[in-house]
């Protein structure tokens, strides 16, 4: 797959297991992308010891070409989305 969008579950333990699940379909140079980061954030969704926002963020300076915090934008935009990359160069992992 090109791209993968994970717009399902909003608790953090999900949120990594379907990035576990799918990772290995994603072709070289694919996009995933993952909606609802914020609820990192919020009790009622952290059922993990680390947070699914933590989980990507080491995740993508392990695997992703250009490293997650020379393009760090600060966190959350105004719209909830978190910004990781640059471009999509970047996010080739």
């Amino acid at each position: 797959m090109d791209l993968i969008v994970d717009d399902g579950s909003h608790k953090s333990s999900d949120q990594i297991k379907t990035l576990e699940l799918l990772r290995e379909k994603l072709n070289p140079g694919g996009i995933y992308i993952l909606e609802d980061t914020h609820t990192s954030f919020m009790s009622a969704y952290m059922d993990t010891e680390v947070s699914a926002y933590v989980y990507f963020k080491e995740f993508s300076d392990k695997n992703c070409k250009t490293p997650y915090k020379e393009f760090w934008k600060g966190g959350l935009r105004d719209d909830g989305t978190l910004v990781l990359f640059k471009d999509k160069e970047s996010l080739a992992i």
